[in-house]
């Protein structure tokens, strides 16, 4: 536990754990290796200079995505932010989304995502759904949004089936 922080959100990739919270400072992100359990873990990075605080984050392929990024250096927030995980243990930032669509903030916020084959289904709270397209040029490209229908309610998290050819939301009203 690192200072008031209780609550994280944890997602693997190889044999490494990605840890973030947008629990209240001091916070800092934290990559987990665990390739040496049950014996032990090792704390590979603890970095508050990348970002301190996250509230969400995902993993598609060798990119990790992270909703609602605070501190480090984003001295803005950003609405979501893009990392290559090609060194597992130190990632590089590729983009915000605030990048290609500064309008996001400080309205729209990704509360959660759910990605594949770089396609961000990207729930925003009251403000919707929106769907982008991470490029391989590493820019966003929104292919669409649901912003406004019956019964909308929150927003807080939206997966597609296995087929591929129905996004589920999860709303709270």
């Amino acid at each position: 536990r690192r200072g008031a922080c209780i609550w994280r959100e944890i997602k693997t990739y190889s044999h490494y754990a990605y840890l973030i919270s947008d629990d209240q400072s001091p916070n800092s992100f934290q990559i987990v290796d665990l390739q040496y359990l049950p014996d032990s873990v090792h704390i590979v990075a603890d970095y508050s200079s990348l970002f301190e605080r996250g509230h969400t984050l995902y993993i598609d392929g060798n990119k990790l995505y992270v909703g609602l990024v605070r501190g480090g250096q984003f001295t803005q927030n950003a609405s979501m932010a893009v990392f290559s995980l090609n060194n597992p243990e130190v990632p590089t930032y590729l983009r915000s989304i605030n990048d290609d669509y500064p309008t996001l903030l400080p309205g729209n916020q990704v509360h959660d995502m759910f990605v594949r084959n770089d396609t961000v289904y990207a729930s925003a709270g009251w403000q919707g759904l929106y769907v982008y397209k991470f490029t391989s040029s590493n820019k966003f490209f929104e292919l669409g949004s649901f912003t406004s229908y019956p019964e909308a309610g929150y927003n807080h998290a939206s997966s597609l089936t296995k087929n591929g050819k129905t996004l589920k939301k999860n709303n709270i009203n």
